[in-house]
C-alpha cells in the first residue's frame, strides 16, 4: 500500500498547511491531477487509491466551483457529514420511485428534515420502506390526518398520491418510522 501511504501524506500535510473548512471539519482541497503530480503517480492510479475505507471523499461546490474534498477517514466523521451524505442518497431513491426528474429546492430542505428527525442507522432504511410501500404509508398517513389534521399542514383532504411525495413523507415522518417498526424492524 505504498501509494495510500503517499496519497495519506499529501492529503495530511495539505490539511496542515492550507486546509478548506467544510461540515466542521479540515479538508483537502487538491485536484486529482495535482496530487498524481506530486507523488508521481497517474491520475488513474489517485483515483482507484481514493476508494478505499481510509479516506473520506466529500463532492460540494464551494465558490462556484465543484470541488472533491479529501480528508483521511478517523472514524469521527461529523453528523453533520453523514446527514448531507444521507439526502443525497435520499434524493437518488426519491427519483427512483417517482416519474419526477430533479427534486424542487423545497423539498430538498425537506429531505434534509427528515434525514434529521429519523435515527442516524436507520433513516435510509425507513425512507426505503416508505417509498416500496407507498400505498401503505398513504393509508396510514391519509387516516391519520383526518383523525388528526393540526399535525399535517401539507396534507390536502382526500388527496391520495399515487406515487412518493416528500411533503406527504415529511409530515408523515412519524407515521413511515412507527410502519418500518412495526414490520418487524426497529428504530
Amino acid at each position: 500500500m505504498k501509494n495510500l501511504d503517499k496519497l495519506l501524506s499529501v492529503i495530511n500535510t495539505e490539511i496542515a498547511d492550507s486546509p478548506l473548512s467544510h461540515l466542521g471539519m479540515k479538508w483537502c482541497g487538491l485536484s486529482q491531477t495535482e496530487i498524481a503530480e506530486r507523488i508521481g503517480i497517474t491520475r488513474e492510479t489517485v483515483a482507484r487509491t481514493l476508494r478505499t475505507e481510509q479516506i473520506l471523499s466529500f463532492v460540494c461546490v464551494i465558490d462556484g466551483t465543484r470541488r472533491t474534498l479529501l480528508r483521511p477517514n478517523d472514524g469521527k466523521t461529523t453528523a453533520e457529514f453523514r446527514a448531507v451524505r444521507d439526502q443525497r442518497l435520499m434524493k437518488a431513491e426519491f427519483l427512483g420511485h417517482t416519474t419526477a426528474t430533479t427534486v424542487p429546492p423545497k423539498a430538498y430542505g425537506l429531505l434534509r428534515e427528515l434525514c434529521l428527525s429519523w435515527p442516524e442507522k436507520d433513516r435510509l432504511a425507513i425512507f426505503r420502506y416508505a417509498l416500496r410501500n407507498w400505498r401503505v404509508f398513504m393509508g396510514c398517513y391519509r387516516f391519520d390526518a383526518s383523525c388528526y389534521p393540526e399535525k399535517y399542514p401539507h396534507h390536502k383532504p382526500g388527496r391520495f398520491y399515487k406515487h412518493p411525495n416528500i411533503f406527504a413523507l415529511t409530515d408523515g415522518r412519524e407515521i413511515a418510522r412507527q410502519i418500518y417498526r412495526d414490520r418487524g424492524n426497529y428504530s
